[in-house]
């Protein structure tokens, strides 16, 4: 990959020790686990119950391929994504798809920061009210 990846959480853990596992989507019969199957591929992650991170690396066969894209089973139902290395919802290589994972992964932080800071702000301006005695539009109560 082009830069390296910090990996870590905000307080210093090391999640480089992160679980990972193979993820296989789509219906028995379409080519899933068949040698010579074509894939794309999609990491997700989530939190285990003992705390630690488990990423999975999520295979989803190709049922038929266009010029722009491929049809995917995702789990019974077919998603047209396109090719390139974009903002897709699977990829054609697993470092394409660990690029995307690791943009999503910035986005979601950035979110997750914004949603706080809201939170926090009109929690703040909430209890000033209440103590000023004041409801929503500045009347007394």
């Amino acid at each position: 990959m082009d830069e390296d990846l910090e990996l870590g959480w905000a307080d210093g853990t090391d999640v480089d020790g992160a679980e990972v596992f193979e993820a296989h989507h789509g219906m028995v019969g379409f080519g899933q686990g068949l040698p010579g199957a074509v894939y794309r591929y999609r990491y997700t992650a989530s939190i285990a119950s003992d705390g630690g991170l488990q990423v999975y690396c999520e295979h989803y066969p190709v049922i038929r391929r266009t010029k722009a894209g491929a049809w995917i089973d995702d789990v019974g139902r077919s998603r047209f994504v396109l090719d390139g290395d974009g903002k897709r919802f699977a990829h054609e290589t697993r470092e394409m798809a660990l690029r995307s994972f690791h943009r999503r992964s910035v986005w979601r932080q950035r979110h997750a920061r914004r949603s706080l800071s809201i939170g926090a702000l009109s929690e703040r301006w909430a209890a000033l009210q209440l103590k000023k005695g004041k409801d929503n539009d500045g009347t007394a109560r």
